[in-house]
């Protein structure tokens, strides 16, 4: 019985790791058990958190004309519209990056318990996804048949085929951009909210924080 005791002591007295997320509210905080939940892991997990994942693109995926300056994946910003000459090969940066987190969130490298917050977030980046790739065909092509998408058992070209309707074939692509980017997108948002709603699973997000016996706590910046 000496070594189950051992064991059972070294779990008890572990020392706790802290987790420290900055976002432009303020700091996500997540307590636990390194013994029990690998540091990569919590890393990774934590990104699907209520607190940060407004602010790391899981529930606002890029746009075509999104272009962060200094950053390594893109090229120089410039007016961010298809009048500049990095605009395609910016959006197909965005593009990708949506895609990167897709084929991460679908790795298997989330707990079972996190398995409904996946699903969530995978229901919108697919579907913003597809966006995106219509909207640049759309734009390099000039036809309005090219709006139109399926995404998730959602016809987007028909949900909103009375606004695309009002569109016109254009060889003005910053017009076309335009369109998209406003009246277009907003069609879009609000045919997914009618059909999919942006109601976060906070109920499996709780279970999972108990089951590894996290602590979260989000600390606001102070306004002064």
């Amino acid at each position: 019985m000496l070594v189950p005791l051992i064991v059972l002591l070294m779990f008890g007295t572990a020392t706790l790791s802290t987790l420290r997320i900055p976002t432009p509210d303020g700091v996500a905080k997540f307590r636990y058990n390194p013994v029990t939940v690998n540091p990569g892991d919590m890393k990774r997990w934590a990104q699907l958190s209520e607190n940060i994942s407004p602010y790391n693109f899981f529930l606002v995926p890029e746009s075509l004309g999104m272009c962060i300056d200094g950053s390594a994946d893109y090229e120089q910003c410039g007016s961010r519209d298809p009048n500049d000459p990095n605009f395609i090969h910016n959006a197909k940066v965005n593009i990708s990056r949506i895609e990167k987190r897709i084929a991460e969130l679908k790795s298997g490298r989330y707990t079972e318990e996190l398995k409904p917050v996946v699903d969530y977030f995978l229901n919108i980046l697919t579907t913003f996804l597809a966006e995106d790739v219509a909207d640049l065909k759309y734009i390099q092509s000039g036809r309005v048949s090219d709006l139109a998408f399926v995404a998730n058992g959602v016809d987007y070209g028909t949900a909103c085929n009375d606004l695309r309707d009002k569109f016109q074939a254009s060889e003005d692509k910053v017009a076309a951009f335009n369109k998209v980017r406003h009246d277009w997108h907003n069609c879009v948002n609000q045919a997914f909210t009618q059909n999919h709603g942006y109601s976060y699973p906070k109920a499996a997000w709780e279970s999972f924080l108990k089951r590894y016996s996290i602590d979260q706590r989000f600390v606001p910046t102070e306004v002064n």
